[in-house]
């Protein structure tokens, strides 16, 4: 497939298909960590401020663990299929998933004003009262209405939050028109 797809619109529905993280936005973010490590050990060196720089060393070195890691094991993924979708990050080999079925509306929202775009899924009633219940009862208790109640990052396939979630719209609308 040549170009980046728009809207998920040439990406296929009805077939298995695996979405990764791209590697190089991980490698930038990688570079980046790198980076921010780097000034703030020349700042100990010269003597600049030290608790400012050992907290730069701190966060930034997890970070610098955290890409590598997923670097290594070839960043997070998203499998769609006709029973549901499953996501895979850190936690290798403990992917999370969702039915179809317990799915009732995907959308994008943005979890605060300056914050990135993400796409969220309100459950369906009836996923309530299964393995999501704990989800539901507590985002429905703690979280604003508008608030969905499961959430992921758009970081799969070069797509953004709209064209991401139109695609899982897509697979959403396949589901229903074919369940058993």
């Amino acid at each position: 497939m040549l170009g980046k797809p728009r809207a998920g619109g040439d990406l296929p529905v009805g077939t298995p298909t695996t979405l990764r993280e791209s590697r190089l936005r991980l490698v930038l973010l990688l570079l980046a960590s790198v980076g921010f490590v780097a000034v703030s050990l020349l700042r100990i060196i010269s003597g600049g401020f030290v608790a400012w720089a050992v907290l730069g060393i701190g966060l930034f070195g997890i970070g610098i663990v955290v890409f590598s890691l997923q670097l290594v094991r070839g960043g997070r993924t998203l499998t769609l299929d006709t029973q549901g979708l499953r996501f895979d990050n850190l936690r290798q080999g403990h992917p999370e998933s969702i039915r179809w079925s317990d799915i009732a509306s995907v959308r994008v929202w943005r979890p605060s004003v300056r914050g990135p775009q993400l796409v969220g899924f309100d459950l369906a009633p009836e996923a309530e009262r299964s393995e999501h219940a704990i989800t539901g009862v507590l985002s429905r208790a703690i979280l604003p209405a508008n608030h969905p109640q499961l959430s992921l990052p758009t970081v799969y396939s070069g797509l953004n939050s709209r064209e991401l979630a139109a695609y899982l719209e897509r697979w959403l609308a396949y589901a229903r028109a074919h369940a058993d």
